[in-house]
C-alpha cells in the first residue's frame, strides 16, 4: 500500500469518525438559518404552482400563506426548535408558524417581521408576521403599525380591507377589516403596540457573494440535489430517532408537494411504529393530504 492510499483512507476514517460521533451538530449546521436551502428550495416550489402571468407579490404572499396553512399546524405537543426544524416537525405554535412565513419570503426579497401581539395588561395572546413589499428597510413598530401588511399563517388570513387592498394592524383595530368570526376577538389585539421579536434578510440585503449565489447559482440547482442535501443531514443525525428520521423523510416529500412518496413514507411509519408520536404524526398527515382539498395547490398533484 503506498503513502497516498495510506493517507487516503486515513482521511476517509477520519471524516466518518467525525461524522457518526458528531452527526447531530454538523446535521443542525446544516439545516440552519443561515445556509437557507430548504427555505430556498420550498419558496421555489411554491412560485412553481402560480402561473406565469399571475406571478406578483400579492400572489406569492398569498400562495406562500396558504402553503404555511395546509403544512404546518398546532394538533398536539408543538416543539421549541429553529424555523427549519419546524417546518420538518409539521406542528408549532403561531410564533413559530409566522416565523416560518418571514423565512419564505426573504427569497422573494420581501422584508418580513415577527410580532408579538398584546392586549392591554401587557399579555401576548398571538404572534403574525408583518411584511413591507417593496421595502427591504428596516422599520421601527411605529412605522410597521400603520404601513405593514398583516399575515396570520397560523389563521391562513391575509388581511384585507373592504376593497381588497392589504390592510395594516391599525386599519383592523379601527374595524376596517372583517375579521373572521370565530377569531373576530382578536381584531382587538391590534389595538396596542405589539412587541418587534424578530426579522427576516431579503435577498437584496445579503453580502454580494450571497446575492450572486442566489440569484445566479441556486435556481439552477435541480430540486432532487437541494433534497439529497436536506435527506443526507437527517440521515447522518445520530441523535434522531429511527422512526423519527422516516417521518421527517416522508414530511421532506409532502414539503415538496411529492404527494405520492409522502404517503408511501407515512405509512411505512405508521406500519412499522404505530404506538409512537411519530406514527400518530404520520397518520396526522397522511389522512389529510388523501383529501385534495388539504394539497397544495388546492387542486392537488
Amino acid at each position: 500500500m503506498n503513502k497516498r492510499t495510506i493517507i487516503f483512507f486515513a482521511i476517509l476514517t477520519a471524516v466518518i469518525f467525525i461524522v457518526v460521533t458528531n452527526g447531530h451538530i454538523i446535521s443542525r449546521a446544516m439545516l440552519a438559518h443561515d445556509t437557507r436551502f430548504m427555505y430556498q428550495a420550498i419558496s421555489r416550489t411554491i412560485l412553481r404552482q402560480i402561473p406565469k402571468d399571475k406571478l406578483d407579490i400579492a400572489n406569492e404572499l398569498e400562495f406562500t400563506n396558504r402553503y404555511i396553512y395546509l403544512n404546518i399546524q398546532h394538533y398536539g405537543n408543538a416543539r421549541d426548535d429553529g424555523a427549519g426544524w419546524m417546518l420538518l416537525y409539521g406542528e408549532a405554535w403561531c410564533d413559530s408558524v409566522s416565523n416560518i412565513f418571514i423565512r419564505l419570503i426573504a427569497p422573494l426579497d420581501i422584508k418580513g417581521y415577527l410580532v408579538f401581539l398584546r392586549l392591554p395588561n401587557g399579555v401576548s395572546p398571538h404572534s403574525v408576521a408583518y411584511c413591507t413589499p417593496g421595502d427591504i428597510s428596516v422599520r421601527g413598530i411605529e412605522y410597521l403599525q400603520r404601513n405593514a401588511i398583516v399575515v396570520d399563517p397560523y389563521n391562513g388570513i391575509i388581511y384585507r380591507t373592504a376593497r381588497s387592498v392589504f390592510a395594516n394592524p391599525a386599519q383592523i383595530c379601527n374595524g376596517l377589516v372583517k375579521v373572521p368570526e370565530n377569531i373576530s376577538d382578536q381584531k382587538l389585539f391590534y389595538c396596542e403596540m405589539p412587541a418587534l421579536f424578530a426579522s427576516n434578510s431579503p435577498i437584496s440585503t445579503q453580502p454580494a457573494f450571497k446575492r450572486w449565489f442566489y440569484r445566479n447559482i441556486f435556481p439552477r440547482i435541480p430540486e432532487s440535489w437541494i433534497k439529497g442535501y436536506i435527506q443526507f443531514a437527517l440521515v447522518i443525525n445520530n441523535k434522531l430517532e429511527k422512526a423519527e428520521r422516516m417521518y421527517y423523510l416522508a414530511r421532506l416529500e409532502q414539503l415538496f408537494l411529492n404527494y405520492h412518496a409522502a404517503m408511501r413514507g407515512y405509512t411505512d411509519v405508521i406500519n412499522r411504529y404505530p404506538e409512537t408520536m411519530w406514527g400518530e404524526l404520520a397518520a396526522h398527515w397522511r389522512d389529510r393530504i388523501e383529501l385534495p382539498l388539504n394539497r397544495f395547490p388546492e387542486t392537488g398533484k
